[in-house]
């Protein structure tokens, strides 16, 4: 299991002030590739609302259906983008 966290800003609407916010989701990770400080995609397994798809903090974020894995995992590491250390990525990743 991993946590990706997802952060935004976005401007208060009566204090016209940046507020820092963040997603955090919880990600299966099946092979253990993950560290911390990775920048991964994660592949969504569990239909959302309709709103949720157009967000653009989930931009990276595909659509595949399934059933949940469980009560608060309903997404799978897709692929490794970048290591922390700057490591080369695990390449062809063992999902694909």
């Amino acid at each position: 299991q991993v946590v990706v966290q997802m952060p935004y800003v976005w401007m208060h609407p009566k204090y016209n002030h940046p507020v820092r916010r963040r997603t955090r989701l919880f990600a299966h990770d099946e092979y253990e590739l993950c560290n911390d400080g990775d920048l991964a995609c994660i592949t969504l397994t569990l239909p959302r609302a309709r709103r949720a798809h157009s967000c653009p903090m989930v931009a990276q974020v595909k659509l595949r259906m399934s059933r949940p894995l469980s009560k608060f995992k309903s997404h799978i590491v897709d692929k490794i983008l970048q290591r922390e250390n700057g490591d080369d990525p695990p390449d062809p990743f063992p999902n694909a």
